[in-house]
């Protein structure tokens, strides 16, 4: 080995000798232990800590926090107040016992009411669910409509596994308010219209068959079948939603629940129950009421506006916008 190569080896040894021991240049001046082991347990503390503390609280803020707070801290959004609760039940008075009565009352239909029934009568959009009579179209639309009824009882699991007395009783009284309301309304507004179903315009049934049907045959406006389904629909999608604010399965909640909802329509119209315009009445009307029973029964936050029952004299509802606290 040349002396000019061993030369240029040990100078390269005493250039990071003494740069690691602290110098700014080669052949600077050491420092002494204590000084150097200070300062590489500072280095060691300023650049190597920060970073897995970083991930810690990164990983606990994106993932388990989130969750934890919404399962433990999370308060029933919903309670029941006895002064709405008292106008609803009167609401339900006044609706069960005139529709019961209206029902009753509505005449059997003779031959020569379904004889002079014309179709050029019909408005466009109705006139695709006359000479229409499905049997099993008529059995199939029960089914959608009762999954989608019951399923609002699976609200109650939770707080009764929890054994939340409050919140059982809660979306219990709401749901038979919704329901009661919903199927009250449907048959006194199906006893005041005697509308005729559509297919009483075909030739599917026979007169005999067709006066058999008696006055169910003149009960078509509104769909009382839709209007359950998405009364039942709109109710669990919008008390779901309150109740598990950050849950991913809202939108499959709503999707699953509108699109039984909707099959329920469908199906009434096929089998020749309905027209068009029966269902979209139902569908709105149910809808209506399946959402606005549950925001009645919120809890409500400083800022909100909402619908509120007095009795003074007579019943009525009020408009409140609370701005106790608001941010302006």
């Amino acid at each position: 080995m040349s002396p000019k190569y061993i030369i240029f080896l040990v100078s390269i040894f005493i250039f990071y000798s003494t740069a690691s021991a602290g110098g700014t240049a080669p052949f600077s001046h050491r420092l002494p232990r204590p000084l150097l082991r200070e300062r590489m347990t500072s280095f060691i503390k300023v650049e190597e800590a920060p970073f897995p503390s970083r991930l810690h609280g990164h990983l606990q803020r994106e993932t388990a926090m989130p969750f934890k707070q919404e399962v433990e801290t999370q308060p029933f959004p919903y309670r029941l107040q006895w002064q709405q609760d008292v106008v609803l039940s009167h609401a339900l008075l006044w609706l069960a016992i005139p529709s019961h009565y209206l029902r009753n009352a509505q005449p059997q239909p003779a031959m020569h009411s379904i004889q002079r029934l014309q179709k050029n009568k019909v408005n466009g959009l109705d006139r695709i669910a006359i000479d229409r009579y499905d049997a099993n179209a008529i059995r199939l639309s029960n089914l959608p409509r009762d999954v989608v009824c019951y399923a609002p009882l699976a609200l109650m699991v939770p707080p009764l596994v929890k054994k939340q007395w409050s919140a059982v009783l809660t979306i219990t009284v709401m749901y038979m308010e919704a329901m009661q309301i919903n199927k009250s309304l449907a048959s006194c507004v199906k006893s005041l219209t005697h509308r005729p179903r559509p297919y009483l315009y075909g030739s599917r049934l026979t007169m005999e068959e067709k006066l058999a049907r008696g006055r169910e045959g003149f009960r078509s406006f509104y769909s009382g079948h839709t209007s359950d389904a998405f009364c039942s629909a709109l109710f669990l999608s919008t008390v779901y939603e309150k109740i598990y604010p950050q849950s991913p399965y809202k939108r499959y909640v709503y999707g699953l629940s509108l699109m039984l909802a909707t099959s329920t329509g469908l199906l009434r119209i096929s089998g020749g129950k309905h027209f068009p315009t029966d269902v979209l009445a139902g569908a709105c009307m149910g809808g209506l009421i399946g959402y606005a029973i549950p925001r009645l029964h919120e809890i409500k936050v400083a800022g909100s506006v909402r619908l509120s029952p007095y009795i003074h004299d007579h019943f009525g509802l009020s408009v409140i916008i609370d701005l106790k606290n608001a941010q302006c």
